[in-house]
């Protein structure tokens, strides 16, 4: 199918899936197969990276692993990393991204952030004859800023203090989750940057999810393998202090990996309804005492296992976002007519996905 204007319907693929290893690429490619897509994804050329798109193979089954392609892509930074890849492409997904925000050179994260954007956005140009959505996964970090008082975060909002953070600390003395921010801002920064330059046929949409939790479509064979954010439930269930159990200095905001990759097939199958749009996935607010009171009710048998705590303290009723720090992700239910996943489910069904590690 030719992409005569921005504004078709998507073909049933073939979709390029960057990062296809990873841990919400795996959601997006699963959905995008079960929704009748072929799909193309691109890991790492390195043989640990290759073990896991081999497993994701296994977990998908083979009636959908049948229409899988996965495609090794040396370096998402190098000239035309993506060019083989996307040919013939009906939409681009861009996922690949360096997440481990510890890292020993922070430099290095931010430039195959911003650079894997330009080469994937370089690719589906090259491709307009065929390409119709093109969908970037950013991220709230590329919302969140400082703000006096209590505040409600939309779309319309961007993260003004991460770069210039950056910029005056330097990148090595930085607080780490601020030059993940700042790599967000930067990408996202160049996607829009992007579609103003060269108005491309294409229609272009960026995700914009919180902290994903949830279970993997992968199986973790050690409890090392488990997604970052999705670390402080099984941490908890595990009796880690809870003042230990999440991530240092990020905000404990989330949402269900199965809503962001509900999202991002809604935008390919959309590209009209979605073009231009920042949507927001975001909807629980979930320090370590929720999930260890969800985690204590809901696995009675282990409730000395884990810290009680202050049962109740630090979040309200329903999990909403406190005032002071707040995200509006409406947008996105409006949009796609789906509701959000409850918090309780996302709790209960990652520690389900992860009792083969105990």
């Amino acid at each position: 199918m030719t992409a005569d204007n921005k504004h078709g319907g998507t073909a049933k693929g073939p979709v390029l899936v960057t990062g296809a290893n990873g841990y919400i690429a795996g959601h997006v490619i699963e959905q995008l197969l079960r929704a009748g897509y072929a799909v193309r994804g691109t890991i790492r050329s390195d043989p640990r990276v290759a073990s896991a798109a081999k497993r994701l193979r296994e977990a998908l089954g083979d009636q959908l692993a049948s229409r899988l392609e996965i495609i090794q892509v040396s370096d998402i930074t190098a000239s035309n990393a993506f060019h083989d890849a996307a040919k013939g492409t009906t939409a681009i997904v861009h996922i690949a991204a360096p997440v481990n925000i510890f890292t020993a050179d922070p430099s290095s994260f931010m430039h195959a952030s911003v650079e894997g954007i330009k080469q994937a956005l370089n690719a589906a140009y090259e491709n307009q004859d065929t390409v119709q959505s093109f969908v970037f996964m950013s991220s709230t970090a590329a919302i969140i800023s400082e703000k006096g008082g209590d505040y409600t975060f939309t779309e319309a909002d961007w993260n003004m203090y991460a770069e210039r953070m950056v910029a005056e600390k330097g990148v090595m003395a930085a607080p780490r989750h601020v030059v993940y921010e700042a790599s967000k801002v930067a990408a996202e920064g160049e996607f829009w940057s992007f579609e103003e330059r060269k108005a491309p046929k294409f229609a272009m949409t960026a995700v914009n999810p919180i902290m994903c939790a949830g279970p993997p479509i992968v199986r973790p064979e050690s409890p090392e393998e488990i997604h970052l954010s999705t670390k402080m439930i099984w941490n908890i269930f595990n009796g880690v202090p809870l003042d230990k159990a999440a991530i240092p200095g990020v905000y404990q905001g989330y949402v269900d990996v199965r809503d962001v990759a509900a999202a991002v097939v809604y935008t390919v199958d959309h590209p009209g309804e979605t073009d231009g749009e920042r949507l927001i996935l975001a909807r629980w607010y979930s320090p370590p005492q929720a999930v260890a009171d969800i985690l204590r009710r809901e696995y009675p048998d282990r409730k000395s296992a884990m810290e009680h705590g202050v049962e109740g303290a630090g979040y309200e009723v329903g999990y909403g976002f406190p005032a002071r720090i707040a995200f509006d992700g409406g947008k996105v239910v409006s949009i796609t007519g789906r509701e959000y996943i409850p918090w309780e489910r996302t709790v209960v069904d990652t520690i389900e996905a992860l009792t083969h590690l105990l």
